[in-house]
């Protein structure tokens, strides 16, 4: 059954997803989650490359300081947090 939704309101609808609507985030990943959305806007890049993430994250500040660690470890600190 089609209802009439005046397209003011169709706009506001937004649509979470399964896999995110209930993770909570800390800045830094807020801070790279608006920086790859700004690149996908700015783009037009829906699925951007490897290369592409990468070069969001080397704009952001990011930078090679130490020697590699797990990502067992460094994923379990994002779920302590």
């Amino acid at each position: 059954m089609k209802r009439d939704i005046p397209i003011a309101v169709r706009k506001e609808i937004k649509i979470k997803s399964p896999t995110t609507s209930t993770m909570l985030y800390g800045p830094d990943q807020m801070e790279f989650l608006r920086a790859m959305n700004e690149f996908k806007v700015r783009y037009r890049k829906p699925f951007p490359t490897w290369r592409e993430v990468l070069a969001v994250l080397l704009s952001l500040g990011y930078e090679k300081t130490g020697e590699p660690r797990s990502i067992d470890e460094v994923i379990s600190e994002f779920e302590e947090s």
